[in-house]
C-alpha cells in the first residue's frame, strides 16, 4: 500500500482509533470503554428522528428535498446501501414496529404507513401535522401546532392521558413504560402509575432522546449523551456534542446525527477487534495493527494527517475563522475566544457603554452564578448575591443588568456596584428582555409577561403563544421560537406568523441595529426586510447569541465564549495582538472554587415606590 492509500481510508472512513497505547478521546459510563466511530453517510438530512429496523438492522431517516418537504430513506446498516422510498410526501417523523417491521412516517401530509415485505405504501386517516412518532403496541405521535402527544388506535384520536395537559419536543417509552419528555424547559418524566410530571433537569438544551434496546432512556445535550439511571439521574454516557438524534441498531450500538452525517459507535473488546460482528468496513484498525507498517510510516501518515486536521479545522494560529456570511458577500472572521469555562447557554448579554459581557455558570446546587468578563481587557469577575441568574438582559439606555431565575429578578447597577431585587414573589423567570420595561418568559409555563409600572400581565400580543426566547427588532415587532418553529408577531398586530419551521432553533438575539438573529444546529441566521432567513456563518453547536458594542457577534457553545472579528478591522494601536490570535483566558476549577468561597454581600430588596418610564427605579 502507498501512503496515498492509506490516507485515503483514513479519509473514508473517518473514525477515531483508540489501541492500547493510545489515550481513548470517547469513552462512556464509568467502564471508561473506548468506542470506535464508523461513518456510515455523509449527507444532509432531517435530524429530528432516526430509526431501524432491528430484524434487518437498515436505518430509516429523512432527507430534505430543499421544499421545506422531507423524503423517506433507507440505509443497510451492514452493506451501507441507500434506498430512496417513494410514495411518502413528507417524513419528518420516523418510528418503526418493532414486532411486524413496519416503519411509520410522520409529517406535514399525517402519517403513512411502509410495510418492507410488499413495498407498499398507505397513508393513516389523520390529518394532523406530526412531528415526533412513537410505535408502543399503537401508534402515538406529537402534534406539530400544538406540541401535545396523541394515540392513535382503531380510527380514532385521542390525547395521551398521562402527559395530555403538557407540551413536549419528544417523548420516550422506558422498560417499565414509564413516560420521559423533553421540551424547551428541561427532561420530564411521569410514571405509568400516575400522571404527576417530575422535572430530572432543568435546562433549554436536550436536543434528543432514545431508548436502547433494552428500554434504557438517552438524551443528547450540548455537553454530551447521557442516560437515565435509577428513573431521576443523569449519567454521562460520551462526551460528543452537536448530537440532534439518536437510535440503536440490533446489536444496541449507538447511532447518531448531527443533520450532516450519520454516525456509529461501536464499542471495543481488545486492541484488533471490537464486540460487534459485523464490522469488516472498519479495516482502519487493522490497518494500523498490521505488522508490516514499519513504524516510520505509521509516523509520516499521522503527521500528514496532523497537517490535514489543521487544514479542516475552523481555527488556525491567529484563531482566523473563514466563513460566508451572505449569498452575495464573503468576509473572513477571525475567531477571538474570550474565556474557556463551562457556563448556561441560556442567555448572555452585553453592556454596551463598558463592552462587558454577562453570563452564568452552574455551581453544582441547581443555580446560576452570574459572572462577567470586560470584552477589551479580558479580565473575569464573578458578582455575588444573585441566587440564580438563569436569564440576562441589560438596558442599553442606563447600562444596568437584570437577573432573572428561581428567585425573581435582580437589578445590578455597574456605576455603582448596588444590587437590589425586584420584589415579587413566587417569580421564576426563564428569559428576560429590557424595553423600557421589564419583559421576561416565565417558567414553567413559557408565557410571556411585562412588568410596568408594580402591576405584572400578560404580553397582550402573545398571550396565546409558549415560546423559549423572544425578541423585539428595530420597529418592535416580536420575533419568538419554541420547539415548532420561528414566529414573528407585528408591533401593532396580535396575528402571529410562521415564518421557518426548521431548522431546530436553539437561541436569538438582535444586534445593535435591531436586526435578528437566531442560531440553530446548522449555523446561525439573521432576518432580512423580506422576512426571509440569510446564512450569517455555518458555526455549529452555537446555543446563544449577543452582539458587542462594535456589533461584532458573540456566541457560546457552552464551553467556550467566543467573539467573531471581521478581518477589514483593522488592530487598533491600544488592542492587544494576543487577543486577536487567541489568547484564552481559561479559568481553572480551583479559581472558580476562590471565587465562590469568597464573603457574599447580601442584595437589597426594594420596592418601587414609583412608576417610571426608564428601569432606574424598581
Amino acid at each position: 500500500m502507498t501512503l496515498e492509500r492509506y490516507l485515503q481510508i483514513l479519509f473514508i472512513l473517518q473514525v477515531t482509533v483508540a489501541r492500547e497505547d493510545d489515550n481513548c478521546s470517547i469513552v462512556y459510563d464509568d467502564n471508561k470503554n473506548c468506542l470506535l466511530k464508523e461513518l456510515l453517510m455523509m449527507i444532509d438530512h432531517s435530524a429530528n428522528q432516526l430509526a431501524v429496523d432491528k430484524k434487518k438492522n437498515a436505518l430509516y431517516f429523512s432527507l430534505d428535498s430543499s421544499r421545506g418537504k422531507f423524503s423517506p430513506a433507507v440505509l443497510d446498516i451492514d452493506t451501507k446501501r441507500l434506498t430512496l422510498l417513494e410514495g411518502v410526501k413528507d417524513a419528518l417523523a420516523v418510528a418503526v414496529d418493532e414486532e411486524t417491521g413496519d416503519v411509520y412516517f410522520g409529517g406535514s401530509k399525517g402519517i403513512y404507513k411502509f410495510t418492507g415485505i410488499e413495498k407498499k405504501v398507505q397513508r393513516l386517516h389523520l390529518k394532523q401535522v406530526v412531528r415526533w412518532l412513537i410505535l408502543r403496541g399503537y401508534i402515538y405521535y406529537i402534534q406539530l401546532t400544538d406540541s401535545k402527544a396523541y394515540v392513535y388506535r382503531l380510527f380514532n384520536i385521542k390525547r395521551f392521558r398521562q402527559v395530555q395537559n403538557v407540551t413536549m419536543n419528544q417523548f420516550v417509552f422506558d422498560a417499565e413504560r414509564n413516560v420521559f419528555f423533553i421540551n424547551g424547559t428541561g427532561l420530564y418524566r411521569v410514571s405509568r402509575y400516575h400522571d404527576t410530571v417530575r422535572l430530572v433537569r432543568k435546562s433549554s438544551n436536550f436536543f434528543g432522546m432514545t431508548t436502547n434496546n433494552d428500554g434504557q432512556v438517552f438524551v443528547s445535550t450540548n455537553e454530551g449523551i447521557y442516560y437515565i439511571k435509577g428513573g431521576l439521574t443523569l449519567v454521562k454516557y460520551t462526551d460528543i456534542r452537536g448530537v440532534v438524534a439518536m437510535t440503536f441498531d440490533r446489536y444496541n450500538n449507538m447511532i447518531y446525527s448531527d443533520s450532516r452525517k450519520l454516525v456509529r459507535l461501536l464499542p471495543m473488546s481488545n486492541k484488533n477487534g471490537v464486540k460487534t460482528s459485523n464490522v469488516n468496513n472498519i479495516l482502519l484498525v487493522k490497518l494500523l495493527s498490521y505488522n508490516k507498517i514499519k513504524v516510520l510510516r505509521t509516523t509520516m501518515i499521522l503527521k500528514y494527517m496532523k497537517i490535514i486536521l489543521i487544514l479542516q479545522a475552523t481555527t488556525t494560529q491567529g484563531g482566523k475563522y473563514c466563513n460566508i456570511i451572505s449569498a452575495d458577500e464573503k468576509k473572513c472572521h477571525l475567531r477571538e475566544s474570550l474565556v474557556i469555562i463551562d457556563h448556561s447557554a441560556n442567555q448572555i448579554a452585553v453592556d454596551k457603554r463598558s463592552n462587558t459581557l454577562y453570563f452564568s455558570f452552574d455551581a453544582g446546587q441547581g443555580e446560576f452564578n452570574p459572572a462577567l468578563i470586560g470584552i477589551d481587557t479580558k479580565k473575569l469577575k464573578l458578582l455575588k448575591g444573585v441566587k440564580d441568574a438563569f436569564a440576562i438582559a441589560t438596558d442599553d439606555k442606563t447600562g444596568d443588568v437584570y437577573f432573572g431565575g428561581s428567585n425573581g429578578v435582580y437589578k445590578y447597577s455597574q456605576l455603582n456596584s448596588k444590587l437590589m431585587r425586584l420584589d415579587i414573589k413566587q417569580l421564576d423567570v426563564w428569559w428576560l428582555v429590557i424595553r423600557n420595561h421589564i419583559y421576561y418568559i416565565q417558567f414553567p409555563d413559557l408565557k410571556a409577561y411585562v412588568h410596568k409600572c408594580k402591576m405584572i400581565r400578560l404580553l397582550e400580543q402573545l398571550h396565546s403563544s409558549v415560546m423559549n426566547q423572544f425578541v423585539f427588532d428595530a420597529e418592535k415587532n416580536i420575533y419568538f421560537i419554541n420547539g415548532t418553529g420561528l414566529y414573528r408577531v407585528g408591533k401593532d398586530d396580535t396575528k402571529v406568523v410562521l415564518l421557518r419551521s426548521t431548522p431546530k432553533f436553539l437561541g436569538m438575539t438582535t444586534n445593535i441595529y435591531g436586526t435578528v438573529y437566531v442560531c440553530s444546529d446548522s449555523g446561525i441566521y439573521y432576518i432580512r426586510k423580506d422576512q426571509k432567513l440569510a446564512k450569517f456563518v455555518s458555526i455549529q453547536g452555537v446555543l446563544a447569541l449577543t452582539f458587542d458594542k462594535d456589533n461584532h457577534l458573540i456566541y457560546s457553545d457552552s464551553r467556550e465564549l467566543v467573539r467573531l472579528l471581521p478581518m477589514e478591522k483593522r488592530i487598533k494601536k491600544n488592542e492587544s495582538r494576543k487577543s486577536l490570535a487567541g489568547d484564552v483566558r481559561n479559568v481553572t476549577v480551583c479559581e472558580v472554587f476562590t471565587m465562590l468561597v469568597s464573603p457574599k454581600p447580601k442584595a437589597i430588596v426594594e420596592e418601587e415606590h414609583q412608576c417610571a418610564n426608564s428601569l432606574n427605579t424598581l
